[in-house]
């Protein structure tokens, strides 16, 4: 009987939150969005760019040679990134990721398309080079990024997109950390929650929803200890993990000298990571409960 309710409230739950859902993945909408530069999404939250580096030179095929995706996690954000991987002619390219969170079932979906596609993703800062200054700020199509690991973040709900990815790099000197989930009730899915659910149902899925996220964790061969430590720390604030913790919960796989492609990105993170490390031990010492930060 119990497994019943259990099943009926997540069926419950999933109404609640279809509507945002279908917003960003429906019929003529969807189509739509199939048309517009993925660069100009900001309906997903989550911005994805197929992108150059600067330093690249000339091309003359395939310009794109990575997936710059920053901002806020969405509930359509791996529709997003599948259309930018089809605007990038559906190459396996690297995903430049910087996030400060967002929701959690948007990350746990879009971690899941990238492990689908056996996604390379690095946690980064690609900034699009200002139209205007000396030199092209594209290529043939495709934005031209400078590339640095200063400031560069996965917070909040990030850390379980990023677990989904098959090949998965944190450099020295970004900033990974997590907390509690929480739904704001004053937003629009929020309120849709509270007029769907009784306080009690809202407890069991915030309970359920919690086991969710440990075995979508194991699922992807992170440490499931992860998902349970994040709920130690209040969504006002941030757990921000030490580079032994990372490791720990396996959340990088990789270095940065196994960036094999595009040629000269990993050249140009290694440059970028000395004043990354330097910043982040002045502002971040170590693991432990900081204030969250605002978004650059």
């Amino acid at each position: 009987m119990k497994r019943h309710a259990s099943t009926a409230l997540r069926m419950k739950t999933l109404a609640a939150t279809a509507a945002f859902a279908a917003f960003f993945t429906g019929g003529a909408r969807a189509e739509e969005l199939v048309k517009r530069a993925p660069e100009t999404m900001s309906e997903t939250g989550m911005r994805f760019t197929p992108g150059r580096l600067r330093i690249a030179g000339a091309c003359e095929t395939d310009c794109a040679q990575f997936i710059a995706a920053d901002g806020e996690i969405g509930f359509g954000s791996a529709i997003a990134f599948l259309l930018a991987r089809k605007m990038a002619g559906e190459r396996d390219l690297p995903v430049l990721l910087n996030s400060p969170g967002g929701y959690v079932v948007g990350a746990t979906n879009l971690g899941r398309m990238w492990r689908r596609f056996n996604v390379t993703v690095i946690i980064a800062r690609a900034t699009p080079v200002a139209c205007g200054e000396p030199g092209p700020c594209e290529e043939k199509g495709v934005k031209l990024f400078d590339v640095s690991l200063e400031k560069a973040e996965c917070a909040s709900a990030c850390p379980f997109a990023l677990a989904g990815a098959m090949v998965r790099i944190a450099p020295p000197g970004v900033s990974i950390g997590v907390h509690e989930t929480h739904v704001d009730e004053t937003s629009a899915v929020g309120k849709t929650l509270r007029a769907a659910l009784t306080e009690a149902e809202r407890k069991q899925a915030h309970a359920e929803s919690q086991a969710d996220i440990e075995a979508f964790l194991k699922e992807m061969g992170v440490d499931a200890e992860l998902g349970r430590r994040a709920m130690k720390t209040s969504y006002e604030k941030v757990d921000w993990l030490s580079a032994d913790d990372v490791a720990r919960y396996r959340l990088s796989t990789a270095g940065v000298e196994a960036i094999t492609s595009p040629p000269g990105l990993s050249v140009a993170l290694a440059r970028s990571a000395v004043g990354a490390v330097s910043t982040s031990r002045k502002s971040k010492s170590g693991s432990g409960a900081f204030t969250k930060p605002q978004r650059p």
